[in-house]
């Protein structure tokens, strides 16, 4: 698989708030939506979302911004940017 699509499954997951159990199918899809139109999240600045963007940040998201950000591929550097982006949104001081 290529790595713009690895990190561009990151930015997915922070969209998508999987471990939010009360999202339906219909928010889900919506959020992914927002993610291709390069939306911010609609739960921008809700308490879970600053969590997620933290947790993801934590697991190794900001190591693979920094890592993948110096290619010379512009598909990965694109991707990578936009992760970055979504993990600073809203101001995200813990990230």
């Amino acid at each position: 698989m290529h790595k713009h699509i690895h990190v561009q499954v990151t930015r997915a997951i922070l969209y998508m708030n999987p471990d939010q159990e009360n999202l339906s199918v219909h928010d889900r899809n919506t959020e992914f939506e927002r993610m291709l139109q390069n939306q911010p999240p609609s739960l921008l600045g809700d308490s879970h979302f600053v969590l997620t963007q933290a947790r993801v940040a934590k697991l190794g998201a900001v190591d693979v911004v920094v890592q993948c950000i110096e290619t010379e591929n512009p598909a990965v550097i694109m991707a990578t940017l936009r992760l970055a982006v979504t993990l600073l949104e809203g101001g995200n001081l813990q990230v």
